[in-house]
C-alpha cells in the first residue's frame, strides 16, 4: 500500500507496529459488530415475517436487501478509506482518498457479484470440480480483491500530484 501510494519517508517500526495492531484491533471490532447486527437483523426479519404469517398478512418486499446492501457498501467505503488514510505514512487530501475508496468499493462489488455468479455455475458441477473450482474462485477473487484496492490507493495518490506544467500543444505533440 505505500509503494502504490508513493510513500517516500516510512514510519519507525515501532509506530508502524502500533499502526498494525489497531488495524488488527479494528477489524476485530468491526467483524464482531458486523456479525452482530447481522444476526439481529435476521431475528428481527425472522420475528417479523413469523407475525405475518399468524396475522395472515403478506408482506410486500420492503426493500431491506437494498437496505443491507447501502450499508455493506458505505461500510466498505468507511474501511477503505481509514485503511488510506492511517496505514501509509504519506497524508493525502481527503477528496483524493474519498475518490480512490468509491473506485475500490465499485470494484469489490463488481469482484463480488462475478464470483458469486461463477459459485452458481461451480453448484451444478460435480463434487470434484465443483470443489476445485470454488477454491480457485476464491483465491482469485482475494487476488483481484487486492489489486482492487491498490489500484485505489494509486488512483487517490494520481490524484493528490500537483498540476504538471502545460505542454506543447495537441499538435505538436
Amino acid at each position: 500500500l505505500e509503494a502504490a501510494l508513493d510513500v517516500r519517508q516510512r514510519r519507525p517500526a515501532v509506530g508502524s507496529k502500533l499502526v498494525d495492531a489497531a488495524g488488527v484491533a479494528g477489524t476485530a471490532l468491526l467483524v464482531l459488530v458486523l456479525v452482530v447486527t447481522s444476526s439481529i437483523g435476521d431475528a428481527v426479519r425472522a420475528a417479523v415475517e413469523r407475525l405475518a404469517g399468524r396475522l395472515g398478512v403478506t408482506l410486500p418486499d420492503l426493500g431491506l436487501d437494498v437496505g443491507s446492501r447501502a450499508i455493506q457498501a458505505a461500510v466498505v467505503v468507511g474501511v477503505v478509506v481509514a485503511l488510506y488514510r492511517f496505514v501509509p505514512a504519506r497524508r493525502l487530501p481527503s477528496r483524493d482518498i474519498l475518490v480512490g475508496a468509491l473506485v475500490t468499493s465499485v470494484l469489490l462489488f463488481a469482484i463480488s457479484v462475478s464470483s458469486s455468479l461463477l459459485y452458481g455455475g461451480a453448484s451444478d458441477l460435480s463434487v470434484v470440480y465443483g470443489s476445485l473450482t470454488a477454491v480457485f474462485t476464491f483465491l482469485y477473487a482475494v487476488y483481484l480483491s487486492a489489486c482492487a484496492l491498490l489500484l485505489g490507493a494509486a488512483l487517490a495518490a494520481s490524484l493528490s500530484l500537483p498540476e504538471p506544467p502545460p505542454g506543447p500543444p495537441l499538435r505538436t505533440q
